[in-house]
Parts: structure tokens; C-alpha cells; sequence
């Protein structure tokens, strides 16, 4: 397993009891071995000199691992790798334009700018050149499975993390991307006929909207742009979006 070495920038509590943490990226590592404190508790597991178990609040163990930090090899001009991984990265660059001209073209962002807040510099910042293809592929697979998810690409991360050089890992996010654009070009009938009800939905409060005058037309316009941004972020609450969309479509197909 691998896994990435973060710095929390920044960590606010909700009125829910949850958190929410800003954290960054630093160095990627193999897992080499794990155990818990009910391992230790058991006498095996523990290192020599490693502290003494601790508990989380609620009880649960926390789960420690011996890590080692790893780097992509570099690139060797003489034997081809710089070139050949070169070459993905333009090719990478180039469908990656597809899949964003494909996922705007469909309305795929859960809310509104939801990737170009992504590309600011306090997020992952602008796409890396092609001249540093490291940093490019671990810049794509990010932006096609964000947080919250757009639903529209393989989940490419864990395997861009285990990738053992720059070139393998350009390929699994190339294999990714253009299995998105497959999806997004010919979307699923089930999946068009929900986002088409939900646009629905939206359609007939932007018209009671229309014909409820000022009193009411603004907060139908509010409710309508509350129902599409339902879920950007929670999957339970986008879920539950689908699913009375759907509800409400099999009823209205059931009264034809």
C-alpha cells in the first residue's frame, strides 16, 4: 500500500461536531508494515523504542506503520524514458482538454466553479508543464477524482501512488481519462434519464419562478439552485437528491 505524508494547514469545526481540515501534500511513501494498539496491548507489534499505546477519544485504536518515503527514478535521456514519458504527457494534456471541455459541456461540477477553484494557488494550482511530467500526472489524477467527486472517472489516485516511475503512472492516468471521456460522451440512459428529471426540476421552479412575481420568485429561484448544489458536499445528501428525483419520476411516468 502507499500512502502521502500531509501538513494540516488548517482544521474548523462545524456546529455539527465535524471537522473540516485543510491539508497539504508533501512526500509519497510504501507502507512497509502496520499494526494497532490492540497489538501492542497483545505484546507483538510494537516497536523497540516506539511509544507507549494511546487510545482516540471514542475508545478505538489508532493504527500505526513502519513507512519508507519513495521517489520516481529520473529520467535517463540515454535510455528513452525522458522521451518516452514526454510524449504521454502531451498526449495526457491533450485528452485531459477533451474531458474538461466534455464535463462542462454536460454540466458534470457539483457546484458552480467547482474545478477552476481547484487550479487557484491555494488548492493544486495551475496544470504543471509538460516538462515536469511527474507533477502533471499527480496534478490530473486529482482534478478528475475531486473532492466532493464528479462521478465521471475512475478512481485513478491509488494507483497513481503505487505507480513505480512517471511513466507507468502517466499511463494509468491516460487509461483513466480516456475512459471518462468514453463515459462522458455517451453517458449511461439511466444516468441520462435522472440528470435529465433533476434539470427538470430545476425547470418548472425557474417557471413558477417566472410567474410568481417578485414575492416569490426569488426564493423558487433560490430552491432551484439549492436542488442542483445538493450533495457537492456530502455523497448522502447527492444520493438522496437522486433518489427523490428519481421517486418523482417514476411517479409522473406512472400517471402517463
Amino acid at each position: 500500500a502507499f500512502g502521502v505524508e500531509c501538513a494540516i494547514l488548517d482544521v474548523r469545526a462545524t456546529l455539527d461536531g465535524r471537522l473540516i481540515v485543510t491539508a497539504q501534500g508533501l512526500r509519497r511513501f510504501r507502507v512497509c508494515r502496520t499494526w494497532s494498539d490492540f497489538d501492542e496491548s497483545a505484546g507483538v507489534g510494537r516497536l523497540e523504542g516506539s511509544p507507549a499505546h494511546h487510545h482516540q477519544r471514542d475508545g478505538s485504536p489508532l493504527h500505526r506503520a513502519v513507512v519508507e518515503f519513495v521517489q520516481d527514478p529520473p529520467l535517463s535521456e540515454e535510455e528513452g524514458s525522458s522521451t518516452r514519458a514526454l510524449v504521454l504527457a502531451k498526449e495526457v494534456v491533450s485528452v485531459f482538454a477533451t474531458w474538461r471541455r466534455l464535463v462542462d459541456a454536460g454540466g458534470w461540477e457539483r457546484s458552480p466553479e467547482h474545478l477552476d477553484t481547484l487550479v487557484r494557488p491555494e488548492h493544486l494550482g495551475a496544470m504543471p508543464p509538460v516538462t515536469e511530467p511527474a507533477l502533471l500526472s499527480m496534478w490530473v489524477a486529482a482534478m478528475i477524482n475531486p473532492l466532493p467527486p464528479l462521478g465521471v472517472a475512475p478512481e485513478v489516485r491509488p494507483a497513481a501512488l503505487a505507480a513505480p516511475d512517471t511513466e507507468a503512472r502517466l499511463g494509468a492516468v491516460l487509461a483513466a481519462l480516456e475512459e471518462s471521456c468514453r463515459f462522458l460522451s455517451r453517458p449511461p440512459p439511466a444516468v441520462s434519464l435522472i440528470r435529465g428529471a433533476e434539470r427538470a426540476c430545476v425547470s418548472v421552479l425557474e417557471a413558477a419562478a417566472a410567474v410568481s412575481g417578485a414575492l416569490l420568485g426569488t426564493p423558487l429561484r433560490a430552491l432551484g439552485k439549492a436542488w442542483l448544489q445538493l450533495g457537492s458536499a456530502h455523497p448522502v445528501a447527492r444520493q438522496a437528491r437522486r433518489t427523490v428525483t428519481a421517486i418523482a419520476l417514476v411517479a409522473a411516468l406512472s400517471t402517463l
